[in-house]
């Protein structure tokens, strides 16, 4: 039986998948939590990343 493991294996995946998260993490949670804070709105949507 194979068994299979979706975690980065070796140093090229990982920088990969470190990449990926932090872009996902500035570009999505980041405006979803400020707009929880400021209300949401485009103007707050476009300062988040100012």
């Amino acid at each position: 039986m194979h068994e299979e493991t979706r975690l980065p294996r070796n140093g090229k995946e990982f920088v990969l998948f470190l990449a990926i998260i932090s872009i996902l993490s500035v570009n999505i949670i980041a405006p979803i939590v400020t707009g929880f804070e400021l209300g949401f709105s485009r103007e707050v949507y476009i300062n988040t990343f100012q």
